[in-house]
């Protein structure tokens, strides 16, 4: 149901932010790279960063494309060569994830063959760019469809995504599949009275517990909604067990927030964060309650909620940013990481509503204090990007990248720019997935990597070999616990961004 969600949405150059946080210009969306990139970006293998356009590319609707960190920006794959047949999908709207066979996996939410429109497709794609369609979902939509967000690899090896729309009861689902492209039905939304349950599945996300949070847009029992429900956040295990934590709009005026569009992080300190796009007590936003410009929340694992932030409480503009529509993300120094679409410093005509600010990028501490980094359209023509619509990621060399959904060129209002905050945090290691059992290969993405001298999990020395520059594979070693995993090099110690959870 992308219409739905599209209702609610209505140079290497250096911008100095909050603090020694700088924010630069890495690559340039032209159209023939993409335009539009909303999904997440993703480090491979080789160090590179990957991730997919809505429209542009060799084709019309649809690209993959690959950056370096120093800027260069490729294609990778361009889904709809030959518009308007499209049997490999158009769309991708959902970023990719790197699963442990070493491929790329993703899903577009529409195919246009043979005259038909199907509700989307899953596809395999090879780091040099061999693609495959796993499955196509059926038009009945019972299996689920338009996938909006990126699929996440479980601690049992299969993938999981949300389809926004489909299922039992039309109003999306939680799948399962196989990396052949064996799909099951994980959960269908709106499985429970009134839809209480929630409504349109937004992101999930992967916690060390092996299990899945994610949030619903709509749907959900909160007492001030006006319209019927305005979104939860849930549990959900990889076997199907679930559990609504939240339902938004349960205090007056949806004070505690309404519409979550992006993911949750489960923080190192137990408990979930989020953002929602609307809601809150900000008394600046354009629009009236309920449909205020959106909170940054905490929850507990018991479902108490603590709004640390609502957007559109500095300046009569929105200093502070208005709707985080993206996914948000946890850096290694324990701060979170966002971007809002709307407010902020800078407005210009390009930006829609010229009043309404371009966007920018925040960090928030665990307490609530928020600190605008930078604000979009700082440069002339919005050469910098506006509107950042995708979500953050950190990479292995300390980084934090995102995408903005226009800008960078003069170009139809721009196609977009990938940028970079560095908010001066160390390299690190991470584990392709974050879990395994002793005797289990595991693949270990870096920086510098070659001359490693020691790869350990929980202090407990393990058997590795070093790929190259950016990988490493190890053994999880007899008697490893859960812990952190530490990798030896000539520059220094390196250690992973998450402790590794060994499993039985």
């Amino acid at each position: 149901m992308k219409k739905f969600w599209m209702t609610l949405l209505v140079c290497v150059a250096a911008a100095v932010g909050a603090g020694a946080q700088t924010v630069s210009t890495v690559a340039v969306f032209d159209g023939h790279t993409g335009n539009f990139p909303y999904g997440t970006i993703i480090q491979g293998l080789d160090g590179n960063l990957y991730g997919t356009t809505e429209y542009g590319g060799g084709g019309a609707i649809g690209n993959v494309y690959k950056v370096s960190p120093d800027g260069t920006l490729s294609n990778l794959y361009s889904l709809c060569p030959k518009y308007p047949t499209c049997p490999n999908g158009t769309t991708p709207w959902g970023g990719l994830v790197l699963a442990t066979n070493g491929n790329f996996y993703g899903s577009t939410t529409d195919v246009f063959q043979y005259g038909y429109v199907l509700p989307g497709s899953i596809f395999e794609l090879g780091p040099t760019g061999t693609f495959k369609t796993l499955l196509y979902f059926d038009p009945s939509g019972d299996n689920g469809g338009a996938p909006l967000s990126s699929l996440v690899q479980g601690n049992d090896g299969n993938l999981f995504g949300a389809g926004n729309s489909g299922g039992k009861h039309q109003s999306g689902t939680i799948f399962r599949m196989t990396l052949s492209g064996q799909l099951t039905t994980a959960y269908d939304f709106c499985s429970k009275l009134y839809c209480s349950d929630g409504v349109f599945p937004n992101a999930i996300t992967l916690g060390s517990d092996g299990n899945f949070s994610g949030t619903t847009l709509y749907g959900g029992m909160g007492q001030s909604c006006p319209t019927g429900g305005c979104g939860t956040v849930f549990k959900l295990t990889p076997g199907g067990g679930f559990t609504t934590l939240y339902n938004f709009c349960s205090l007056a005026n949806c004070a505690d927030g309404a519409y979550p569009t992006g993911n949750v992080v489960l923080a190192e300190d137990g408990n979930l964060y989020g953002a929602t796009v609307a809601g809150g007590t900000g008394t600046n936003c354009v629009l009236s309650s309920p449909y205020n410009c959106g909170t940054f929340f905490k929850l507990t694992p018991s479902g108490v909620l603590t709004t640390l932030h609502s957007f559109c409480s500095v300046g009569t503009n929105c200093l502070d940013g208005s709707n985080s529509y993206g996914a948000i993300m946890e850096g290694t120094d324990g701060n979170f990481y966002g971007t809002t679409w709307q407010g902020g410093a800078n407005s210009s005509h390009l930006c829609f509503n010229a009043d309404s600010g371009c966007g920018t990028v925040y960090q928030i501490t665990k307490a609530g204090e928020l600190t605008t980094i930078y604000n979009f359209c700082g440069q002339d023509a919005c050469a910098d990007g506006y509107r950042p619509l995708g979500g953050l990621m950190q990479a292995t060399n300390g980084l934090i990248y995102g995408t903005t959904e226009y800008g960078g060129t003069m170009v139809n209002g721009g196609a977009g720019v990938v940028f970079s905050v560095d908010a001066g945090m160390a390299p690190f290691v991470q584990a392709v997935i974050n879990a395994g059992s002793v005797g289990k290969r595991v693949t270990i993405l870096g920086n510098n990597l070659r001359g490693t001298t020691a790869v350990s999990f929980g202090g407990v020395n393990a058997n590795f070999t070093v790929v190259s520059a950016t990988e490493i594979t190890a053994t999880v070693p007899r008697g490893a616990q859960t812990g952190w995993i530490t990798v030896t090099t000539p520059g220094g110690t390196l250690q992973s961004r998450n402790r590794f959870s060994v499993t039985q």
